[in-house]
């Protein structure tokens, strides 16, 4: 997770991001150990899920737009440039409006 504990989030952000980085990186190996975290920051059990079906699906339509080779729009230009490598993870952005 980037920005760890130098980040301007509460303790409870910090476990839900976490928890969010795990179901995206590594979500087989979620555990009743990783719901208990939540919980013990005041999550309740459709909020988290809540949180991994989100995940979940951000992946989804990343990797149907990636199987695709679609391109992210040319506003993405207009971005600071750190958030847009962040959206784009790489991708070239399209020149021009479609």
């Amino acid at each position: 997770m980037k920005g760890g504990h130098e980040s301007p989030l509460e303790p409870s952000e910090r476990a839900m991001m976490a928890f969010v980085e795990k179901v995206v990186l590594n979500a087989d190996r979620i555990t009743s150990a990783d719901i208990d975290v939540l919980r013990s920051h005041g999550y309740r059990d459709e909020e988290i899920f809540d949180l991994a079906a989100t995940a979940a699906a951000r992946c989804f339509f990343s990797k149907l737009l990636d199987a695709l080779g679609v391109q992210p729009d040319s506003t993405f230009n207009d971005l600071d440039p750190t958030l847009r490598q962040a959206l784009t993870v790489g991708r070239p952005v399209a020149d021009g409006p479609e």
